[in-house]
């Protein structure tokens, strides 16, 4: 076995089903030095033939999903959002229809209060707003 560094060593300790990582080497060095002497003792020092242990995969990053985009016009956009609201699709409005500013907010707030009907919806999106700025 020729190991000339600590990283070259971690191929050949076995540490949670898998080869044990350099960074966890080091902090058990400092750290835990009488267990990571145990571990080279028992897995490579009185093992006649050390292996060298397989490493955990790394998870696969998801840079390949892309969000659907699709470009339209403001006529386009109305005409699906007058769709969208003739089969009463108001959640699906909501992502079409650019977002309110606060004096409109309020003033829709204050017109549903006049009329005494309060929607709890309107009213968190106005409280987001004014937190937000």
């Amino acid at each position: 076995m020729k190991v000339s560094t600590e990283y070259e060593l971690c191929k050949y300790i076995n540490f949670e089903d898998s080869r044990i990582h350099h960074f966890t080497f080091k902090r058990m060095k400092l750290n835990e030095p009488k267990e990571l002497a145990e571990l080279i003792d028992s897995q490579i020092l009185t093992n006649e033939k050390p292996m060298i242990q397989t490493s955990k995969p790394r998870q696969k990053r998801n840079l390949n999903t892309k969000k659907f985009q699709i470009s339209l016009s403001r006529s386009q956009i109305s005409k699906v959002i007058a769709a969208l609201e003739a089969n009463e699709e108001y959640e699906l409005v909501q992502l079409f229809s650019p977002p309110p500013s606060p004096k409109e907010l309020k003033r829709q707030l204050i017109k549903s209060i006049k009329d005494d009907e309060i929607d709890p919806k309107l009213f968190e999106t106005y409280l987001s707003l004014v937190k937000k700025s």
